[in-house]
């Protein structure tokens, strides 16, 4: 079926954590290369490559920007279908013991 996720809730958990991590690390990096930034502006000021470096410095600003908020993205996402996971494997989990005790039957699992 499309869309439906099988895997360890833990695992994904742990997938986020180190998606996190990264997402710290580029921030962190970002930071640094900002900072660089700034200092070689000010020693760069000429029209051919001083202007070339400034925009390559900004473009990879932008660029690191855009991966970050991907990256956070990304962690929101695992962490949401981690939850997903979990629930529908307790569902399952309720109705085969359900069944097994001979309280129940089992149904199409939940969408």
């Amino acid at each position: 079926m499309a869309g439906r996720m099988k895997g360890d809730p833990v695992k994904v958990q742990e997938s986020a954590n180190n998606t996190w991590k990264a997402h710290e690390e580029l921030e962190n990096d970002l930071g640094a290369l900002f900072n660089v930034s700034d200092e070689l502006r000010a020693s760069l000021d000429s029209k051919g490559a001083g202007i070339a470096a400034n925009e390559a410095l900004t473009d990879a600003l932008q660029k690191g920007k855009s991966l970050d908020q991907l990256l956070v993205q990304i962690v929101e996402q695992m962490k949401s279908t981690g939850v997903k996971v979990d629930e529908s494997d307790n569902w399952a989990q309720s109705k085969i013991r359900a069944v097994a005790d001979g309280a129940g039957k089992i149904s199409s699992f939940p969408i």
